[in-house]
């Protein structure tokens, strides 16, 4: 008989595992961020901006009992700049809500209870809950049309939870977008509430309409020849310009890019070579990006971009006299790639 209790308790755990194995979350950040008015179960009075929303899915309709942001990593306060009723530029504070039906709650710690009422037990299928930036002020003191920008406060990552419906004492770790759960294990991730690798807002929020992703358009207007005495040391000469256009910028709102150029070599200096592989003669020269020396592979900062459009030009400097004057007569050539990365991408 001793044996026989054994083995019940057992298989009752097991299957009790694989029932909360079937439960899984979805978790998606807004692909745009904006403020605007609340709606339930906020007030008009609440100003707003939703981050993403997990989504439960519980096919067998097992009890979803106090889920738990778990692990989370940032902070739950944040600030944020941008024009107020006093018709000038303030800081304001907002803090991380959640909602579910008609309830909403502050998130205030890093083990925090997401439903309002946390003796809730859900058995839908599907339940949805929403993650927030509600403000510390009234909505009427905001303006509409403004923007605002960060200040303050880091988006972190989070695993959760739920209470086993088998041992009230006992929570259990449910998957969010694929994570693998081992029993007794917290996962080996987490999962962002903006986008992957994300901390802050790469654009400022504004309050009304969102913010499409703003693409940056690079392109190089390039001359054909130029005199290779011209960019003899204590010279230079310009041989390109780069041309950046904006596309969904916010006018006036200064951006901000890496740039990096490359040689075919994958080497940081650079070389212009005679057009003919049996003579690999090849004179060093050095390459602005306006006033800045340029480092094969190194990024430099590329900033103060303002839409629609911004260019800098491209130099040729630092080729040795006496080192052109004994190559070989000839067109004399490098080949640059050239990439960009918005920053925090």
């Amino acid at each position: 008989m001793r044996i026989k209790r054994q083995i019940s308790a057992l298989l009752f755990f097991l299957v009790a595992n694989i029932l909360s194995a079937d439960i899984t979350v979805n978790y998606t950040p807004s692909p745009y961020l904006y403020f605007e008015r609340g709606n339930a179960p906020f007030s008009q009075n609440d100003f707003v901006a939703k981050l993403g929303t997990l989504v439960f899915n519980n096919p067998e309709g097992d009890v979803i009992q106090d889920p738990l942001l778990l692990s989370y990593n940032g902070d739950l306060q944040f600030t944020f700049t941008g024009e107020m009723d006093h018709n000038r530029p303030e800081e304001s504070n907002f803090r991380l809500a959640s909602t579910w039906n008609n309830k909403w709650r502050y998130i205030d710690n890093q083990t925090s209870h997401l439903l309002k009422n946390e003796n809730l037990q859900l058995t839908d299928t599907s339940v949805s809950i929403g993650i927030y930036l509600i403000s510390t002020q009234k909505a009427n003191r905001y303006i509409e049309g403004a923007i605002y920008t960060w200040e303050s406060g880091t988006f972190g990552s989070f695993n959760l939870q739920i209470q086993d419906e088998d041992d009230q004492n006992n929570n259990v770790y449910v998957p969010v977008n694929g994570q693998e759960i081992i029993e007794g294990q917290p996962p080996s991730s987490t999962t962002s509430l903006l986008d992957p690798g994300e901390t802050i807002p790469d654009d400022p929020i504004p309050y009304g309409d969102p913010i499409e992703q703003v693409n940056f358009l690079l392109s190089i207007v390039q001359e054909e020849t130029f005199p290779i005495e011209e960019a003899y040391i204590g010279s230079q000469i310009q041989v390109a310009e780069a041309q950046l256009m904006l596309q969904n910028a916010l006018e006036g709102f200064p951006y901000a890019v890496n740039i990096t150029f490359r040689n075919a070599q994958n080497n940081p200096d650079f070389y212009l070579r005679l057009n003919n592989v049996e003579i690999p003669y090849a004179i060093p020269y050095t390459l602005l990006f306006g006033t800045r020396e340029v480092t094969g592979g190194v990024p430099l900062l590329w900033e103060d971009i303002l839409a629609p459009f911004s260019s800098i030009p491209i130099f040729i400097a630092g080729i040795v006299k006496m080192q052109a004057e004994a190559a070989v007569a000839g067109i004399y050539k490098d080949t640059i790639f050239v990439e960009i990365t918005p920053i925090d991408s």
